[in-house]
């Protein structure tokens, strides 16, 4: 059965982080943002470069100019396990199809590549990743990744634009064959908080309900999934006079927003639903 077409980015230069983005501050402040945000001109670029959110066709050149740097962010608390054959797997297809360094046998995977592997992974298709078994999952639709144990707590459209993906772009066709364009995980912007996926360093189902915590690519933090910025550091930037946000103002309401771009507008939620 087909999947329903994820929606596509209106605004390039948010990337594949753009739904994701949790704005605080009070009404006003945030719709100003939102204006901001939403229009398509070399400030709002420069802005979202300033929250480290990578712009459209960024992921593939950090990953691969950062991949040590990433890595040891990554398995500061994982170092000295062993992992299962599955999950080697899964670091050989990092390797392969998404850094693009050739291709090499699961024997010549180290830990740190999987746990790079896993975290990449898990937020590039936001769905949660932790060994080859769960990424060919997705090539046999939606049904078939929640049949697998513990991952029924990702969100069905999350797991909708996975599948989108995964067959459409990135089938087990191109494993071993070619290098994988990541471009598409940004024209189809994630759509639902990043599941966690580093809980546990061997036991998948200790990650379940939780969302991720930690470094995203381009150098923006997730927290409980989404990123958190806010509504002053946006609206007060001064892009000619210089590059570090203000400070920002704890005073205020927080509204929760998934910057889902509806014919240019966005709509915003709170904790009482859609305003």
């Amino acid at each position: 059965m087909s999947v329903p077409t994820p929606t596509a980015s209106k605004t390039p230069y948010g990337g594949i982080f753009q739904y994701l983005t949790q704005i605080n501050g009070t009404d006003a402040q945030v719709r100003a943002a939102q204006a901001k945000l939403a229009q398509l001109t070399p400030e709002t670029a420069a802005i979202y470069q300033i929250l480290n959110i990578l712009p459209e066709g960024g992921v593939k050149s950090w990953l691969m100019a950062n991949p040590v740097q990433f890595w040891k962010k990554i398995i500061q608390l994982f170092t000295g396990r062993t992992y299962q054959t599955g999950q080697y797997i899964l670091g050989e297809r990092y390797n392969d199809q998404v850094l693009c360094n050739g291709n090499i046998g699961r024997s010549q995977v180290t830990d740190e590549m999987y746990l790079a592997a896993r975290t990449v992974l898990t937020i590039l298709f936001g769905v949660r990743i932790n060994d080859s078994g769960n990424l060919d999952s997705l090539d046999g639709g939606v049904d078939n990744y929640y049949n697998q144990s513990g991952f029924t707590d990702v969100p069905r459209n999350a797991v909708e634009r996975a599948v989108f993906l995964k067959q459409h772009y990135y089938p087990i066709s191109t494993y071993n064959t070619q290098c994988w364009d990541l471009t598409w995980f940004e024209k189809y912007p994630l759509v639902a908080p990043i599941p966690e996926m580093n809980a546990s360093a061997t036991n998948s189902q200790d990650n379940y309900g939780k969302l991720y915590n930690g470094l995203l690519p381009g150098g923006a933090v997730a927290v409980n999934g989404i990123i958190p910025v806010d509504a002053v550091t946006i609206v007060g930037q001064d892009l000619t006079a210089s590059t570090s946000p203000p400070a920002t103002s704890s005073s205020g309401k927080s509204i929760w927003v998934w910057a889902l771009i509806l014919g240019g507008a966005y709509v915003i939620a709170d904790n009482e639903g859609y305003i």
